[in-house]
Formats: structure tokens, sequence, C-alpha cells
């Protein structure tokens, strides 16, 4: 089974990131690694965030010190990432339990190094608002160009 490292990058969602978290520890593909950029200036949200990490001993912290954004998170998260795979979500976003186990079978079986998924746009109460569809994004030039990869 190969690694994958799940990162989240962290800015002022306290009332989501939890959910997140316990979406990604009840993954059916349990072989991984939770890397929290955590890209804020609260301590108050950092102890949250520390003792949120005590559910699961594949939790990592790992502290920007100062501001970089969502993007340069990501990138710190690859950096200290032990995994074959790497994942993304966002620390209001959660997973459905077979998200991992699916997406890493497709691309297994399809020779895939890159992937991405269709996704509900859900509202604060939980009602699907909204969803975007996967397309076959077939070059990289195509991906680079869209914005399909939420």
């Amino acid at each position: 089974m190969d690694l994958v490292s799940v990162i989240i990058p962290y800015y002022k969602k306290r009332n989501f990131v939890k959910e997140t978290i316990v979406s990604v520890i009840n993954q059916s593909y349990d072989y991984l690694e939770i890397l929290i950029i955590y890209d804020d200036t609260n301590l108050n949200d950092l102890e949250f965030l520390q003792e949120i990490s005590k559910l699961d001993k594949r939790i990592k912290i790992i502290n920007n010190n100062k501001r970089l954004g969502a993007g340069l998170s990501r990138n710190k998260g690859i950096e200290q990432s032990n995994g074959k795979y790497i994942a993304f979500i966002d620390a209001d976003d959660t997973w459905t339990p077979d998200k991992l186990k699916d997406q890493i079978s497709f691309m297994k079986k399809n020779k895939y190094q890159i992937s991405h998924t269709s996704y509900f746009i859900i509202n604060e109460k939980k009602k699907i608002i909204g969803q975007r569809k996967a397309r076959d994004l077939l070059s990289i030039n195509e991906i680079l160009k869209s914005c399909d990869i939420g």
C-alpha cells in the first residue's frame, strides 16, 4: 500500500476543521499522513488544532510562523510530505469515506499520475447548493489553464 500525504492548509476555519480532519481520519484507505499547515496568527486556534491532533497519531501540525497563504502553505506541506501520493483538502471541506481508496484505485488502474474529482458545494447548513463535475483534462497545459480543480 502506498502512503498518501494529505495536506490541509489552515487559516481561520475553527468551526469546520474538526469535521474536515475526522473525514480524513475515517478514510477506508488508511495508510496516510495528515499534514496541517498552520497559516494563522491566532494562538488559540493553534492550541485547538493541537488538541484535535491527539485524535490520531498520523496528524502533524506545521506552523508557518507568518502568513504565507494557501498556495505556499500547500507547497510547504509537499516539501515535508513522505507519501507517494499527495492529496489536498481545505480546512472547511469533507470527504466521503471511500474517496482516497477510489481515487488511488482509479489512478493505478489507468496509470495516471494525477487526478481530480467532482464535488458538491454546500452551505453552512450542509445543504447542497451546487456541484462541480470533473472534466477529462488530457494534458498538463489544459490543467494549468483551467479552474476545474477545486
